[in-house]
């Protein structure tokens, strides 16, 4: 039978519109999936083998009935068609053994493999997607599938909302169908206690709860809800909340718990409680958030309290999870924590779950989603002893409608089936700290997850309310902030012209800037400093511009989603005032037409959490009822702020929601196009992003044969891939499906580029190759080094030609590495509790070993061994070497080790030459050609590509002798130490007066004047703004000064300051800047001694600082792009014949017609004057003159 394996790649870009469940729809994506030809037909009879099961197992047998008749088939015994189940020892290629399963199907059987019953019933759930709408049909397929975090979850605030018993058991239903596993059960808050208790049952009279008197669930409810959790593989995880949060308590007891009489209460609920839930491992109880009512007559202490009730539960068989941060527990107190907030922590080395930002009670229905599924889980891209996994929660402090209203409000079903695809695949583009909101053009991940969570909405999840619909195709131009001094209602241009890519007003020059998405965050609710989202550094009093054309085939009346503050489901927030759609009066034009907001249905002004939320979502109201033109309609969005507080909303969010939908709201109206520059090709914008991050990618990474670069065939191979995407880019005759093609398939080599990365080179018996290990980043002076077998390894200052230091790697049969000691042959042993030394130990295993994880970021690697990791320590811990970071973490500076190869045992002066070829070939790739700073000349590559060529003729001759190799390296290495220094550096203006911008690599923030004596600051360029030039004037010393053109006939010049630098008055003579070029990319450090200009970040409100000791070279801020911005006159725009030239938006613009000039890359090649171009200088040609001009 033939057979194709499916790769991440081939599942990525599958883009099938049918509603059948196929492979293609599965979610969570499987680890690994081999298709194969036929089906497997449920429409007969059908035998079903598995082993025993209980009543509290899954319920797989159930399962499978269910599928067989709802595909028009029989169970029977005997049947020519079997669906067997088998527990097995241990399957392979599963990462993790507990919840994996290999499942096979072909023609005539299905076959389901696992170690557990649980993992036998993920794979029932993987068979009911497939059969999906499926006619009775399942795609024969090969998929061995396991999570990559053990702890999948959701948590419903019943404590707060009481919500019906048969919905929480349709949650459990439909979320077990996407391999969700947890289900936190709050059970009791100030507003009531949910849990039937015989012992005290004043807990459930009608007295004790401020909300949904009388609502609870029995004794028998709750029991029944966990054995059918356990039936569809969930656990539950009840809390009873204490001390804290126990309104309840008090009004049905008469006293708080911290009473002796509150104490012994609270034994016996528990001891109630425990024989409720005597099926669940695991009792949480709260403990964070204890206030002043919950100690109000207090006669015993917190610590007294926490201490009894704590041994208490441990003694009824439960293990404790409590909040974190909460109540000081030692790691001996509790067995689990549960971090939430910012400040949510472990706890030495307990399993600590992450809800640190998944509270979804407080985001909207779309943004907040594509972070949820980016980020990873607790800093980890897969799971450890120490972190379990995620539960998303949400909580009702504010009181909502209806069941309904918490599930479609809170966006419950999108956001937890992004974070169960996260939890199930691991992995993650990074923490929400870093990756914020933003949707990415070139994220076709998360396109493919939307894809197969809207076939899931239209099928399994069709009666659940459910907003999302598609917005990965919905693009936006946003310009940059207009300053409105605290004004909402201030007119800017784009409110009175037609939609542009960039504006003038008052002098200044406001971009715009792509996004992409139906929901926007200007600032994200937490703040830039928590969760980016547009805007790096949003600014208060300020005034933002949203636009796009949408193109209909036909006029036709739709529903329109559209808000402007996502009011969170747990704050007591005031409705906008009558006439505003919120607080900022945020306004909306479709076609010219403004669109008025809704009239809001609570007008109380007493802010409380006891009035229901009501039309204040968009989600809580039908859509807005629109028509759209046939062709193309204008969009144009006003979004002021005046400050990001409001005493009527607690967290206000500078924010829009905009899609259109059918006029019921359930789908996106089909047939759109989103587009700003009413483009019917929007997929060639998604590739010219994807050719823009491509390059960035080469651009970033080192080239050579050291570990963590990249060889040069790989970096070559790369870059006809690129080429070749930009030859579909510059054809204009494609349509948008061939477009759309070359975008995802260039976004998959990007992925495939990176993992060619080099890894450390595996000696052998004849040829060792020794390394150095080192965290630069903590510490570049301590290298890792051996003290004695079963001794704790230390990083010491290192020295040349000592066998401690150096370390050679060998290769175990399971794939893993095993790092070895020249001193002998000891290993570094992976065996070691957590937040303590690594050590040596005798020998070499045979597997069992090291994974080498590349950062990609830097040259750097994190290594680790499951969830051991090695950290580089500091002081506090005498620099050893400790097991710290969970297994993944890639972003402590301790936690990223650089091998660098000292010497080759057993090698010869060919291996040399190789070496030298490749590093050399690399550098060669990466360096810019033209004339400006940084660059090198033609002439000048050329000779190094000779020296090249004569090297590896030398290699590659089978009669060349080892002083052959050796000569032919020498003369390499010279001729590239002979390149490097004929790096253009850049001029001092004599006669020609050369203007130059500083731009750091640091958020691309160019340096600009700003007044005599005051900081320099880092701005966003613009053209024809002289704050931003400075030409450099020759000191007698050699050094240079830097004086600005802003100053006209002044000579002010750029001081060595501290700790900030500033432009003084005056003619500097001697002690001038350096600029020298650390032969990265175009980049250079500019310093004076010690002096060094460092961009700062929006935590210094963006000044330069001086910072760096003047010889730091690693640091974006550090790192400067000098370009040429004029020659002797204003170049950007040189007036030619009466015609002027600039670059607008990376388009060639100009007063005349551009019929019959030419335009040229540095290299030569001739570029399109009408299409976007590449970021560099570009020549201007016409029959009179030409120019350079600087694309950024």
């Amino acid at each position: 039978m033939k057979t194709k394996t499916l790769l991440l790649l081939t599942f990525l870009l599958m883009a099938s519109t049918s509603l059948m469940g196929k492979v293609e729809h599965l979610l969570p994506k499987p680890q690994q999936i081999t298709i194969n030809s036929g089906t497997f037909t449920l429409s007969r009879p059908v035998q079903i083998t598995i082993p025993a099961t209980g009543s509290n197992d899954p319920a797989i047998q159930a399962e499978l009935s269910d599928l067989i008749l709802s595909g028009g088939g029989s169970v029977a015994s005997p049947a020519s068609a079997l669906i067997e189940v088998q527990l097995v020892s241990s399957l392979p290629n599963a990462e993790f053994q507990d919840e994996a399963y290999l499942l096979e199907v072909t023609e005539s059987k299905i076959s389901i493999k696992a170690t557990k019953l649980q993992g036998a019933y993920w794979a029932t759930q993987t068979l009911r997607q497939l059969a999906e709408n499926s006619g009775g049909n399942i795609e024969a397929c090969t998929i061995t599938d396991w999570p990559a975090f053990r702890l999948r979850g959701y948590m419903h605030d019943v404590g707060r909302s009481y919500i019906e018993f048969d919905e929480l058991k349709n949650h459990i239903v439909k979320l077990s169908r996407f391999k969700v596993n947890t289900f936190h059960w709050h059970l009791t808050d100030n507003q009531g206690w949910r849990l039937e208790s015989k012992v005290y049952p004043q807990l459930n009279a009608n007295a004790s709860f401020t909300r949904y008197a009388g609502k609870y669930y029995t004794i028998a409810q709750a029991k029944e809800l966990v054995t059918f959790a356990h039936q569809h593989g969930v656990q539950v995880i009840p809390e009873i909340d204490m001390p804290g949060h126990s309104e309840a308590f008090r009004k049905a007891m008469g006293h708080v718990m911290l009473t002796e009489d509150g104490l012994a209460e609270m034994k016996a609920i528990i001891t109630e409680a425990c024989t409720t839930f005597s099926d669940v491992e695991w009792m949480h109880i709260g403990s964070d958030e204890v206030r002043d009512p919950d100690k109000q007559g207090s006669t015993i202490s917190v610590d007294f309290f926490i201490k009894e009730m704590t041994s208490h539960i441990r003694g009824k068989g439960k293990k404790i999870v409590v909040w974190r941060p909460g109540y000081g527990y030692t790691e001996s107190d509790v067995d689990m924590v549960h971090m939430w907030s910012y400040a949510g922590s472990t706890l030495g080395s307990l399993p600590a779950i992450d809800s640190r930002l998944h509270y979804i009670n407080h985001y909207d229905q779309y943004a907040d989603v594509v972070s949820l599924y980016n980020s990873t889980i607790a800093m980890q891209t897969k799971g450890s002893n120490q972190y379990p996994g995620l539960i998303v929660g949400i909580w009702n402090d504010r009181i909502v409608p209806t069941d309904r209203d918490i599930i479609i409000q809170n966006a419950f079903y999108q956001s937890m089936l992004a974070a169960a695809e996260r939890a199930w695949l691991g992995g993650g583009k990074g923490y929400f700290y870093t990756i914020g909101v933003k949707l990415d053009p070139t994220d076709i991940e998360f396109a493919d997850w939307e894809r197969r969570f809207l076939f899931h909405k239209a099928n399994f999840l069709k009666n659940e309310p459910i907003a999302y619909v598609k917005q990965t195709n919905v693009q936006w131009k946003i310009t940059d902030p207009f300053p409105n001094g605290g004004n909402v209602n201030t007119v800017f241009p784009p409110e009175t012209q037609e939609p542009a890519s960039s504006y003038t007003y008052n002098g200044s020059t406001y971009n715009t800037k792509s996004a992409y998405g139906a929901g926007i965050y200007l600032r994200h609710v937490w703040g830039e400093k928590t969760i980016p989202a547009f805007y790096t550094s949003p600014q208060t009093n300020a005034t933002a511009y949203a636009y796009t054309y949408v193109y209909s085939p036909a006029q036709q009346t739709v529903g329109l989603q559209l808000e402007f503050q996502n009011y969170g489901r747990s704050e007591m927030d005031l409705a906008a005032p009558q006439g505003q759609w919120d607080y900022y009066n945020s306004k909306v034009w479709l076609n010219g037409t403004a669109i008025p907001p809704p009239v809001w249905q609570n007008t109380h002004t007493t802010k409380t959490n006891e009035i229901t939320l009501k039309n204040e979502n968009f989600t809580a109201r039908p859509p807005v009822s629109v028509t759209l033109n046939q062709g193309w309609n204008k969009v144009v969005i006003k979004l002021p702020n005046n400050g990001f507080s409001n005493s009527a909303v607690r967290l206000m969010k500078w924010m829009f929601t905009f899609v259109f939908v059918t006029p019921d709201g359930k789908d996106a109206v089909e047939g759109l196009i989103y587009s700003p520059e009413k483009n019917m090709n929007p997929a060639l914008d998604i590739l010219i992003n994807a050719i823009d991050k491509a390059n960035s990618t080469k651009n970033s990474v080192l080239v050579g044969s050291e570990p963590g670069k990249y060889s040069t065939a790989a970096v070559a191979e790369f870059q006809n891939q690129i080429d070749a995407a930009s030859a579909v880019r510059n054809n204009p005759n494609l349509s948008n499906d061939e477009y759309n093609a070359a975008a995802e398939l260039l976004i998959s080599q990007i992925e495939q580029f990176k993992k060619k990365i080099n890894l450390p080179k595996v000696s052998t018996a004849s040829k060792q190759y020794w390394y150095s290990l080192s965290a630069p980043l903590r510490d570049a002076t301590r290298f890792v080094a051996y003290q004695g077998d079963n001794t704790a390894l230390i990083g010491q200052a290192f020295t040349a030609n000592t066998d401690k230091f150096l370390w050679k790697i060998t290769r175990n049969a399971d794939g893993t590495y095993n790092m070895v000691s020249k001193v002998k042959d000891s290993h570094i042993n992976e065996n070691s509790v957590y937040n303590t030394a690594l050590k040596a130990q005798n020998g070499i295993p045979a597997s069992g070993g090291w994974t080498f994880t590349p950062v990609y970021t830097n040259q750097y690697f994190a290594i680790s061994n499951g969830d051991v990791q090695m950290n580089q320590t500091g002081s506090g811990q005498t620099y050893q070497i400790y097991n710290w970071g969970g297994g993944s973490n890639t972003t402590d500076a301790g936690c990223q080790f650089l091998f660098r190869l000292e010497n080759i045992v057993g090698g010869d002066a060919l291996d040399s030459l190789i070496i030298a070829i490749d590093n050399v070939t690399g550098n060669k790739m990466l360096a810019p050609a033209g004339t400006e700073p940084g660059q090198y000349t033609i002439d000048k590559l050329s000779e190094l590509n000779d020296a090249i060529n004569h090297a590896t003729s030398v290699k590659n001759n089978p009669a060349s002798t080892q002083e052959n190799y050796r000569n032919a390296n020498n003369a390499l290495l010279a001729a590239f130490e002979t390149f490097k220094n004929s790096i253009n550096l850049p001029l001092a203006s004599n006669g020609t007066t050369l203007w130059y911008s500083l731009t750091a690599v640091r958020e691309n923030r160019s340096v600009s004047y700003q007044g005599v004596g005051n900081t320099l600051l880092g701005e966003t360029y613009q053209n024809n703004q002289d704050k931003f030039l400075w030409k450099l004037v020759a000191l007698s010393d050699g050094t240079y000064s830097l004086v600005s053109k802003a100053s006209g006939t002044e000579n002010i010049y750029i001081s060595k300051a501290t700790p900030k630098l500033t432009a003084i008055t005056g003619t500097q003579t001697s002690g001038g800047w350096k600029f020298t070029p650390i032969y990265k990319n175009n980049y250079f450090i500019i310093s004076a001694g010690t002096s060094q200009f460092n961009q700062g970040n929006s935590g210094t409100s963006y000044a330069i600082n001086n910072w760096g000791n003047g010889t730091n070279t690693t640091d974006e801020g550090c790192q400067y792009i000098i370009a040429t911005r004029q020659v002797a006159t204003d170049v950007q725009t040189e007036i030619t014949a009466d015609v002027n030239f600039w670059i607008q938006d990376r388009f060639l613009k100009s007063s005349g017609d551009l019929k019959n000039v030419k335009l040229f890359s540095v290299t030569g090649q001739q570029l399109d004057a009408n299409r976007q171009l590449p970021l560099g200088i570009v020549i201007v040609k016409t029959n009179v003159t030409s120019m350079k001009l600087m694309v950024i």
